[in-house]
């Protein structure tokens, strides 16, 4: 009976529906609820069936209680033992989940403590850059005044109108002069294009002296690319029938020079003298060798002269000498200079860095944005050793670039490709430098007031954003000395 009771209580629970008892040989059993007595087997199983014929024949009150023969024992249904399997089933999966809770929240735990020791040691490196640039009240005070002067400057040049100078014009004309020029030297006369380079170079060094001097990027100037400079100006003054010393300057000019106009993005942008300086400082050693290299100087030999030293005789065949002239030599002009620059950045000239922490230098150049490419690279073996990681860094892209110019010196088509791919990424930056920064958005064509409204609107946005490059480094004159940088190493 209390099976019979419990059987349906069971089927919900499993969502199992009673097995029907077999009507042959074995006994029925039935509740006999209405009747309350038994009426035997044939009563009993009458009785299921009136009663539940409307389900399936049998009343949802049955019993899963069966006796087999005379052997009289119970045997107790499935869904009895499934259900408790499944109880079981729900215990483990409480358990499971408890688990895992716990290791989450112990995972949980240890990430934001390693999050927290990240963040206090960045602060503390914060706190010690700043300590070392920035070592008194008074220090910080005078930082404080020059940014908030800074800005109010930013701010009001925002509300004038965004006009076009003169100068701007006479600089457009000149950049594109200087182009056409340059040009026209190469096609008509290239063995006498070290005269034209001798003869700009010189001006716009001076120009840039002046100029980076009064924004004190004055330290820039002792970076590797001017004294390539002088060291290209001195063979060609001073020891013009030199094969070795070309042969120096060839690999100089065409290896760490040419390839800071990929690395620094240099553009050729016309209106700004500073844009097309550093172009010329990186651009136009590489385009004299090359003359110089192929077609001669018009005074010492060269191909069209015959006889005597010419500009291929050193090192042709050679991949002795290549390894002596084109790497050994220049490295160990490169280390010279180097180890010049650290005397005059990090012994004489320290203290004068230190009381003042805008004076910009190559390393706090590269190091100003924590999260830049450079930034990380430099700062790869923390902050106590920027300076090593940067002399390293330099050493190795001055290796690498020039073991690249050794197939320059050996092929005329492959060096003449390499200036013209040269040439075509600093268009393309200066390119991007127009339609990006310069020009303001569409609109305002048609003349009336909505449109001269727009126009006027765009211009102050194209405005904005000239500012905001010369704030972030974007696009204005310390951006030059960024992205537009003419240093070499």
């Amino acid at each position: 009976m209390l099976r019979s009771l419990s059987s349906p209580l069971f089927g919900a629970l499993t969502g199992d529906s009673p097995q029907r008892l077999p009507s042959g040989g074995s006994s029925g059993v039935s509740s006999g609820v209405d009747s309350g007595a038994d009426s035997g087997s044939e009563a009993g199983s009458g009785r299921g069936r009136s009663d539940g014929g409307s389900v399936g024949g049998r009343s949802p009150f049955s019993s899963s209680l069966s006796f087999d023969g005379e052997d009289d024992y119970v045997f107790l249904g499935d869904e009895i033992l499934l259900t408790f399997d499944r109880l079981e089933m729900f215990a483990d999966l409480k358990d499971i989940v408890s688990k895992e809770r716990a290791r989450l929240s112990a995972t949980i735990r240890d990430r934001t403590t390693g999050l927290l020791s990240a963040t206090r040691h960045r602060r503390k490196e914060t706190a010690q850059l700043a300590s070392r640039l920035l070592p008194d009240e008074a220090s910080r005070a005078r930082l404080q005044a020059k940014l908030a002067a800074r800005r109010a400057e930013l701010l009001a040049s925002l509300r004038e109108p965004a006009i076009v100078s003169f100068g701007e014009k006479v600089a457009f004309m000149l950049g594109l002069t200087l182009l056409l020029v340059t040009e026209g030297v190469l096609l008509r006369s290239p063995t006498r294009m070290w005269v034209w380079y001798a003869g700009l170079i010189g001006p716009l060094l001076a120009a840039r002296a002046v100029l980076y001097r009064a924004s004190k990027a004055g330290f820039f100037l002792y970076d590797f690319c001017y004294a390539a400079q002088l060291l290209l100006l001195g063979h060609l003054f001073l020891f013009p029938a030199s094969g070795p010393l070309f042969r120096v300057n060839f690999a100089v000019a065409n290896g760490p020079l040419a390839w800071a106009v990929v690395l620094w993005r240099n553009s050729l942008v016309f209106h700004s003298l500073d844009r097309l300086t550093s172009l010329a400082v990186h651009f136009l050693p590489p385009l004299v060798t090359f003359c110089l290299r192929w077609y001669g100087d018009g005074r010492v030999g060269g191909a069209e002269a015959g006889g005597g030293w010419h500009y291929g005789a050193a090192g042709d065949g050679e991949w002795r000498d290549h390894a002596m002239y084109a790497i050994g030599l220049p490295l160990g002009i490169y280390a010279a200079w180097q180890a010049a620059y650290l005397v005059k950045t990090e012994v004489i000239s320290r203290n004068k860095l230190e009381r003042d922490p805008e004076l910009m230098t190559s390393l706090r150049w590269l190091t100003r944005h924590p999260g830049s490419l450079f930034y990380r690279a430099i700062n790869a073996f923390g902050p106590t050793h920027h300076v090593a990681t940067f002399v390293l860094l330099q050493g190795i892209y001055t290796l690498l670039t020039l073991s690249a110019s050794v197939l320059w010196y050996e092929s005329k088509v492959a060096h003449a490709a390499f200036l013209g791919g040269l040439f075509a990424v600093a268009a393309f930056n200066g390119a991007s430098f127009y339609f990006e920064v310069v020009r303001p958005p569409p609109g305002g064509e048609d003349g009336d007031d909505a449109g001269r409204e727009k126009k006027g609107k765009g211009r102050h946005r194209s405005r904005n954003k000239r500012v905001g490059a010369m704030i972030g480094g974007g696009g204005g004159g310390r951006k030059h000395r960024s992205n537009h940088h003419h240093r070499s190493e």
